[in-house]
């Protein structure tokens, strides 16, 4: 990566101050919009919910087995309906757009939002999580991940 990541002005502009919401997008997955797509990088898996599967238009032989078992935070076990690898565009009908594929555990279980995009979607991106923050000192601040205390 030859270009550096920064944040402006103009990127806060459409963000109400202050705020303390969770990052939610909404971007194309299997070329259908699908809005209120959390991206959770403390999720291991990409979660696709099966309200939305069905809103997408695929059916149950665009599923795979998976063969494992989910762990909710309150230690509850969820069992995935199966696994799916589907197309997720990012910055849709934009020069910075791009695409991977994206492997989703298909559930059914009631949530406000359609998807769950992950550690293994933010992977397969590239992407970077920390925070940029301006400093008393006309400056930008920068916390990184410490990783040997993630891992």
């Amino acid at each position: 990566m030859d270009q550096p990541i920064t944040f402006t002005e103009e990127d806060a502009k459409p963000v109400h101050f202050p705020h303390h919401d969770p990052l939610v997008i909404e971007t194309p997955i299997a070329n259908k919009v699908v809005a209120r797509i959390l991206v959770d990088n403390k999720s291991l898996v990409n979660l696709l919910f099966k309200e939305a599967y069905t809103a997408i238009e695929l059916t149950d032989r665009d599923l795979s087995p998976s063969g494992s078992q989910l762990t909710r935070f309150n230690r509850t076990t969820l069992i995935p309906m199966e696994k799916v690898r589907l197309l997720v565009t990012l910055c849709p009908d934009t020069p910075q757009s791009t695409f991977k594929y994206c492997t989703f555990m298909v559930v059914d279980f009631p949530t406000a939002y359609n998807a769950i995009l992950g550690q293994l979607a933010l992977v397969d991106f590239k992407a970077i999580t920390c925070l940029k923050f301006p400093t008393q000192e006309a400056r930008i601040g920068t916390v990184w991940n410490n990783q040997g205390e993630a891992r």
